[in-house]
């Protein structure tokens, strides 16, 4: 009698580039305007851009989306894991 391979959970799958892209966002948040101020401080001229400016008026909103988004799939991949149900739990005597 051969076990069944396990079902995948997609979920996982989807919240690697969710990670991903909330450290990446939040790095930029907390990173691009120090550089910004070390730019000027240094006397070169920052040009615009329309990227700084959303990330600095909107940057937080993001990362609320973002944790939204990444909880939220932490907690289906952990619903929908079937590696972890109580049937394959040997009983103790």
């Amino acid at each position: 009698m051969s076990n069944p391979a396990p079902r995948r959970n997609w979920f996982f799958a989807l919240l690697i580039p969710a990670s991903v892209l909330f450290v990446a966002t939040a790095l930029a948040v907390a990173v691009m305007p120090a550089l910004e101020n070390q730019a000027m401080d240094a006397g070169a001229a920052v040009p615009p851009s329309a990227f700084r400016t959303a990330l600095r008026e909107d940057g937080v909103w993001w990362l609320l989306g973002e944790v939204i988004v990444v909880v939220g799939l932490s907690i289906a991949a952990m619903v929908f894991d079937d590696r972890g149900t109580s049937s394959q739990i040997p009983p103790t005597t």
